[in-house]
């Protein structure tokens, strides 16, 4: 039988090893800093998703394209498309996570979307999820 083997990120066992930065940034000095694996993905998720495809200067492949949805016409075939542009995203630039679920809402008045992804980084024993308003 097969089992599966956790792995532990190394710099997690070290308490003062900062691993990335919070956001937002607000902290009372320039950065806050994150010291868990957990917290760094799930920044990196919600910067991924924040940023439009094209607006990171010196990389303008980084980045997500669910921002173009924003001003398209609404209907059943849009959660589907939303749902597949975040999926294919993640299987480009986060190969260890799977997502396993996506809520969509539209807010019409405001022209908004809220989406909350759950998702799994299986070779780190991590499930959360994330809640993007864009």
């Amino acid at each position: 039988m097969a089992i599966i083997v956790r792995n532990k990120f190394p710099l997690d066992t070290i308490a003062r090893k900062a691993i990335g930065v919070d956001i937002p940034f607000n902290a009372p000095a320039v950065f806050k800093s994150n010291y868990l694996t957990r917290d760094a993905i799930k920044n990196n998720l919600v910067n991924f998703f924040s940023t439009k495809k094209g607006e990171r200067v010196f990389n303008p492949f980084f980045g997500s394209n669910i921002h173009n949805t924003l001003f398209e016409n609404i209907d059943p075939s849009t959660e589907q498309i939303i749902s597949k542009t975040i999926n294919d995203e993640l299987k480009q630039y986060f190969p260890f996570v799977s997502v396993q679920k996506v809520n969509i809402n539209f807010e019409d008045t405001t022209n908004s979307l809220f989406i909350g992804i759950y998702y799994v980084a299986a070779n780190f024993g991590i499930q959360d999820e994330i809640n993007i308003t864009i």
